[in-house]
């Protein structure tokens, strides 16, 4: 059932081989932090700002070819501070309306921390009418790299995070806490997941995307330096969207798979239920001072019970539902 072009990994087991290689960026152009969503006939990423934006938006209707949209938030929230927003995510919920959260520097405390804003369709511009920001723990340092996982199980929203820590001296944590069907307020109070405690992860662990997939929670996560060819994804397996987890004793995907510093993954489907993960690496150079840029990758993945493959030898085209797009 294995193929031999591909890694997997058993938590309770061992690494066969090193990640395989994968394909190429689809977008070549700076598209950090990636989030991708199905709308209809359209794949929708947003990503990290860029000069196009504080929240560049890119379209495909296959997942090879992509075109810019236009700058899903202009104006940012009034506690944020103008010139830099990243790692948006965003979520349909039972109102019927997509929820963006993003992350920027709090004017009142200097920290980073997360926003919330607010459109009719996934892509018109998001409007964040909040005076503060909605995530912001300061005595860990601020809040940031939010995701949101729909339970397929109950239906219910959870919040995934890093808190910020290191700014203020101290070791990064992934939180998690469960929302309201409106994605406006936390109903169980937040946890950590995860914290920093292998060699591996060097001085960070941030990114989290928690999945649900072959009836387990799957916690995805970037870890070491961003801007180095280190940076990757690690994951482990949690018993519930609130834990406990176990890490898988490799990473999922590294500079083995031919790209420097791949990380910021996301996980989504297409209308026919194949699962696909999205992610930013290195193109070019490495870090910006060199010249580089962080493309975005997608590739195949699948799960079993305890089993996660990224499966560069599947086709990577996905397939949008067969309805127009309002």
């Amino acid at each position: 059932m294995l193929v031999t072009a591909c890694a997997w990994w058993l938590v309770t087991g061992h690494a066969a081989v090193a990640t395989p290689r994968v394909h190429g960026a689809v977008i070549a152009d700076d598209a950090a932090d990636p989030k991708v969503v199905l709308d209809g006939n359209q794949f929708v990423a947003f990503t990290t700002s860029t000069a196009s934006g504080n929240v560049p938006v890119w379209r495909s209707n296959d997942l090879e070819q992509w075109s810019f949209v236009h700058d899903a938030m202009p104006y940012l929230g009034r506690w944020a501070v103008p010139g830099a927003t990243w790692s948006p995510t965003v979520v349909h919920t039972r109102l019927l309306q997509w929820v963006m959260f993003y992350v920027a520097h709090d004017q009142a405390s200097g920290r980073e921390c997360i926003g919330r804003a607010v459109a009719s369709r996934v892509t018109d511009v998001f409007h964040d009418d909040n005076s503060q920001p909605v995530v912001c723990q300061l005595e860990h340092g601020g809040s940031i790299d939010p995701e949101v996982l729909t339970d397929p199980a109950t239906g219910a929203l959870w919040m995934t995070w890093k808190t910020d820590d290191p700014a203020i001296g101290g070791s990064p944590e992934i939180w998690s806490a469960q929302l309201d069907g409106t994605a406006t307020h936390f109903v169980s109070v937040p946890e950590p997941l995860i914290a920093l405690d292998r060699d591996d992860e060097g001085p960070q662990i941030e990114g989290p995307v928690l999945a649900a997939a072959a009836g387990r929670y799957w916690l995805f996560y970037s870890a070491n330096a961003w801007d180095t060819s280190d940076y990757h994804v690690n994951f482990a397996i949690c018993d519930s969207p609130a834990g406990p987890c176990t890490k898988a004793p490799v990473p999922f995907i590294d500079k083995s798979s031919g790209v420097d510093g791949p990380g910021s993954m996301c996980l989504f489907t297409d209308a026919a239920g194949q699962s696909f993960v999205a992610f930013h690496g290195w193109v070019t150079a490495v870090g910006y001072d060199a010249g580089g840029s962080r493309g975005l990758f997608v590739e195949r993945v699948t799960f079993e019970p305890d089993l996660a493959q990224l499966r560069p030898d599947l086709p990577r085209r996905g397939t949008p539902a067969l309805l127009p797009t309002p």
